[in-house]
């Protein structure tokens, strides 16, 4: 659920939790803590207990009862993208739980399993997502101490499978996370007593939600095979990774979550011609962050130019992005803002750069034959 949110009071359960449905319903949701769990029965998702009570209170949907004290609360299948989005956008995680067998064949409960679990930084449906800016879930941890600390990142887009990694100065993190921009950032559980302090700061300071996540996924030696049992190779040294680089553990910690969490994603049968897929295959292997060719342009400079928010109000409308994007595909739109936060910092790199705008604004035919080939594309 959303960090800071209050947690719902429901009367004691003194109801009858005893039947093969409920005790499938309690095991699932045992397995999602702080997720509100969307289970499927028939043509509705339903909720029970304080998950219900939570979403009619965030939704303000019919609050019922199940069995005389059980709190339930439905949405409809063919509906439950809107609802989820407005789930999202209030801070919730949500695990969706599907009927994994046809009801007519079931012998006894039909068979049920959590196929995504939804959070800011881990969403796909076009339908959810701002296509003006990509939607990325990252993940970081610090390692030394004092002047010698450093800090790990690794971040994914999950819905077009980017994966980037870098390293910088602890002091340096919130500078980093901003160019980023993640929608949610990982942090290792029960670490920020000390050497993860900086890393929940500057979540704070950027107001992205964080989640803590078991330490162990942070643990090198697992991190680091699980990306190469993924990719499938012996050794990191193509992705300009080492086994022993603390950015390849965060990225196996990033992994690690996101197997844990989407395993339905990407797996259809029916969309790649009946064959099956191994989860988050289209993700590609994680590649270091080109900071060198790029001005870095610190949190406060981008908070200070009112790049992507006004400091008055936190909008949109009036930011350097607001005037200048015209971009006719979201690809475009989203690449400008990374071309914005990331100026280039190479001379060769910028004169190309002008050299092509240039010769879009001195050729009109060819700059509006290229808008129009670029109306009909699709968002990847």
């Amino acid at each position: 659920m959303s960090a800071g949110e209050p947690t719902a009071e429901v009367a004691p359960r003194a109801y009858n939790r005893d039947t093969p449905a409920m005790r499938q319903y309690d095991r699932i949701k045992s397995q999602h803590p702080g997720c509100l769990l969307l289970f499927r029965m028939g043509d509705f998702y339903e909720l029970f207990d304080e998950d219900a009570v939570t979403a009619h209170r965030a939704l303000g949907i019919t609050l019922t009862e199940r069995t005389s004290g059980q709190p339930m609360a439905g949405v409809p299948f063919h509906a439950v993208e809107g609802y989820l989005r407005r789930l999202v956008e209030q801070g919730y995680r949500i695990a969706v739980c599907e009927q994994l067998q046809d009801p007519a064949e079931a012998k006894g409960v039909v068979e049920r399993g959590v196929t995504r679990v939804l959070s800011p930084g881990t969403l796909v449906d076009e339908t959810l997502l701002d296509d003006s800016r990509a939607n990325r879930l990252a993940a970081a941890f610090i390692t030394g101490a004092g002047t010698e600390a450093r800090a790990a990142v690794a971040a994914v887009e999950l819905s077009t499978g980017e994966f980037t990694v870098e390293e910088c100065d602890a002091a340096l993190l919130e500078d980093v996370l901003a160019r980023i921009g993640p929608s949610e950032l990982l942090l290792p559980e029960g670490d920020h007593e000390d050497a993860d302090r900086p890393a929940a700061r500057a979540a704070r300071a950027l107001g992205c939600p964080a989640l803590e996540v078991p330490g162990w996924m942070f643990r090198p030696a697992d991190a680091v095979a699980l990306l190469k049992e993924h990719f499938g190779v012996r050794t990191l040294e193509s992705f300009d990774l080492s086994d022993d680089a603390p950015s390849a553990t965060a990225a196996g910690a990033l992994l690690r979550h996101l197997i844990d969490t989407q395993r339905g994603l990407g797996t259809d049968p029916a969309a790649s011609g009946g064959r099956s897929v191994r989860p988050l295959a289209h993700l590609r292997p994680p590649r270091r962050s080109g900071r060198a060719a790029h001005v870095v342009l610190d949190g406060t400079t981008l908070r200070s130019l009112e790049v992507e928010r006004t400091l008055r109000s936190g909008g949109t409308e009036g930011t350097l992005l607001s005037v200048l994007q015209r971009a006719r595909t979201p690809m475009g739109r989203r690449l400008l803002r990374e071309w914005t936060c990331a100026p280039l910092g190479d001379r060769a790199a910028i004169r190309a750069r002008q050299d092509a705008i240039a010769t879009l604004v001195a050729d009109e035919r060819m700059r509006e034959e290229l808008r129009a080939s670029c109306d009909g594309v699709q968002d990847v």
